[in-house]
């Protein structure tokens, strides 16, 4: 899923819920399930790209229901996003 300030960016499934209309039969509540990014793929990201990532990931871990798995995934995510970004910093 790109974000506005990277348009080419795919970012990694994450823990969003929301509602589509399913055919008449009113709302639907969706969930889909965040994959744990690693050290190993943040590796290969510019730096804007890990800001971003950590943004989205936030952002994710603030819609997943507390103690649940989609949370932990988020919070090892974004440590994985923070120990990469303090990495370069020089």
């Amino acid at each position: 899923m790109p974000t506005a300030d990277h348009p080419g960016l795919s970012l990694a499934k994450f823990c969003f819920r929301g509602q589509k209309g399913s055919g008449g039969r009113g709302l639907q509540q969706t969930e889909e399930t965040m994959k744990l990014i690693t050290r190993f793929e943040l590796a290969s990201r510019s730096t804007s790209e890990l800001h971003a990532l950590h943004h989205d990931t936030f952002n994710a871990l603030c819609r997943c229901r507390p103690h649940s798995a989609e949370q932990r995934t988020c919070l090892a995510s974004l440590k994985s996003l923070e120990d990469e970004i303090k990495s370069r910093v020089p």
